[in-house]
């Protein structure tokens, strides 16, 4: 688990921490084959400190181990059925993107927990998204996407983190959209799946003031 926050923009200014939080699946889902992946009550207590009021699930409903997010009836949950990396261009896939941002645009929304299962390649990539879209820098958003490598299951799994790793499909995918900046070309590329201009405004002004 890390908090996305604290690293500076190409245009000087910092994205703030204490807002959106990545990491792997916290409740033992159904059909992961992780049922280990689960939080103890100290666990619970813990992110709850974190003030969280999203459980951002990046997994399909049918991993659900219950009616509620495992922090708690007073967290709000949604399942997002989520892509990764190159896939994030598919068609099919626009309605799945466009609701993940536009409940990113809604203030009320965080604190947010935005995991996935191993908390790796879904939750890479929509962090990668939201990263360019405030304007990282490449060479930080492979840097951040290189961080999971930390990760002890990224051994077990020989997952392909190091230098930019299949991250670097999804930049390639960004870089053909119009605008002069990377931060430009992912706005161009949320805006041609229905995310809107205001929405696209909103994160900016939730992440950076």
């Amino acid at each position: 688990v890390r908090d996305i926050g604290g690293w500076t923009t190409e245009a000087g200014k910092v994205i703030k921490q204490g807002l959106l939080y990545r990491g792997g699946e916290i409740d033992g889902g159904k059909n992961t084959d992780h049922p280990d992946f689960c939080l103890t009550e100290k666990g619970i207590e813990q992110l709850l400190t974190l003030g969280i009021a999203t459980d951002f699930d990046l997994r399909s409903e049918d991993v659900k181990v219950s009616d509620y997010s495992i922090l708690g009836s007073g967290v709000h949950r949604e399942f997002y059925n989520a892509h990764h990396y190159q896939a994030m261009f598919n068609a099919s896939y626009k309605p799945f993107l466009r609701k993940q941002f536009s409940d990113l645009a809604n203030p009320d929304a965080y604190p947010i927990y935005l995991h996935c299962t191993h908390g790796v390649d879904r939750a890479g990539t929509m962090s990668f998204l939201i990263e360019a879209l405030l304007g990282l820098s490449k060479e930080n958003l492979i840097r951040d996407y290189e961080l999971s490598a930390f990760y002890y299951n990224y051994a077990h799994v020989n997952r392909n983190l190091q230098n930019g790793g299949n991250i670097l499909e999804l930049l390639a995918g960004l870089e053909k959209y119009e605008g002069e900046t990377l931060k430009d070309k992912c706005a161009t590329f949320l805006l041609s799946v229905g995310v809107t201009q205001e929405e696209i405004d909103s994160i900016r002004s939730i992440f950076l003031g």
